[in-house]
């Protein structure tokens, strides 16, 4: 099943805005560790900002693969090809 042109910017939208908001957490995460002394909450911020900027990495990657994805050429399976 092919995916319209709105739906595909729908799809590239919803993923950019995913990474932004999952790096916007890990800045700000980043910035209540700046000045934190106590070691349970300074881990704990390690943590939401390494947890926020993989999943802002992992959506940015996925809004690439949206953007180069290959259109597929349907084929005969090598099973059922026609003998020339």
């Amino acid at each position: 099943m092919r995916s319209t042109i709105f739906e595909k910017l729908l799809r590239l939208l919803a993923y950019v805005i995913g990474s932004c908001i999952c790096l916007g957490a890990a800045l700000a995460s980043v910035g209540l560790l700046y000045n934190q002394e106590n070691a349970f909450k300074a881990g704990l911020y390690l943590f939401l900002a390494l947890a926020g900027m993989s999943g802002g990495f992992y959506f940015y990657f996925r809004a690439l693969r949206v953007l180069s994805a290959r259109r597929r050429v349907l084929s005969y399976p090598a099973t059922h090809r026609p003998k020339p």
